[in-house]
């Protein structure tokens, strides 16, 4: 059944996702639970799905951006072609619908993160690069499914518990660019803390990409046993010099200098 607005317990959960990550005066990018109703009148697009977005305080958004928030709807420039079955732009826009109402709502630029769907807890919107390469590995896709190509999930606590398990790795990530000494000018306890985290981060990475992909567990622990990664400067489809084990590319990871 399609539905335009969000099912009504988006107050219950917006409460705790206030939790994670609050609005403040002039302070970091805070989220925002927003129902994904896609189109009624065409099935391709009737996406029914929960999504996280990431809200970005209108100072911090680029110029462009502001300026076609400010302007008329994207919709406005866009229809449906009965014939072709898709829609036709008449204008090119760099923010959907969504983006211009949650602006006109909150006064904030409105950044699609994380999507309730597929797995228990969904998954992001777009894979970084190591992501993207871990999933291409085991035979999936380069970016995650898009809202409405997987199927329905209820927001639930376990999508609490995705993200602030990816807060983690976000922290790490950070944390990691910011460590310029090499590992002949840490001590030893230094550069165990620093080996741990990047265990972690790998690890938990690693298990948010399978889970997005859904494999059980025993197909992952085969791919973990056969899997091949692409060689760390190559894009295109990888050959027999580009290939490496992934444990040996694991280990090459956590013992990186810095």
């Amino acid at each position: 059944m399609f539905r335009w607005d969000a099912p009504s317990d988006v107050q219950r959960w917006q409460r705790e996702l206030d939790r994670i990550a609050p609005r403040t005066e002039r302070g970091p990018s805070w989220l925002k639970l927003v129902w994904l109703a896609g189109d009624q009148f065409t099935p391709d697009h009737r996406v029914q799905r929960w999504g996280i977005y990431q809200m970005v305080p209108a100072w911090r958004a680029p110029f462009h951006i502001m300026h076609e928030l400010r302007g008329p709807n994207p919709r406005w420039f866009l229809h449906w072609d009965r014939v072709s079955r898709r829609f036709i732009r008449e204008r090119e826009f760099l923010i959907n619908r969504e983006q211009w109402e949650l602006y006109r709502e909150t006064g904030c630029w409105g950044k699609l993160y994380w999507i309730v769907q597929g797995p228990p807890g969904g998954h992001r919107r777009r894979w970084d690069d190591r992501e993207s390469r871990l999933s291409q590995v085991a035979g999936g896709p380069e970016q995650p499914p898009a809202p409405g190509d997987a199927e329905f999930q209820p927001m639930s606590f376990a999508v609490l518990e995705r993200l602030r398990e990816h807060e983690l790795i976000r922290r790490f990530t950070l944390r990691g660019m910011f460590i310029d000494k090499a590992a002949d000018m840490l001590d030893q306890e230094e550069l165990h803390r620093e080996r741990e985290f990047r265990q972690k981060l790998w690890d938990m990475q690693t298990d948010q990409v399978m889970e997005t992909l859904q494999f059980t567990h025993a197909e992952r622990e085969h791919i973990r046993d056969s899997w091949r990664r692409i060689g760390k400067n190559t894009k295109e489809k990888p050959t027999a010099a580009d290939v490496a084990d992934l444990d040996q590319v694991r280990d090459e990871f956590i013992h990186a200098e810095g």
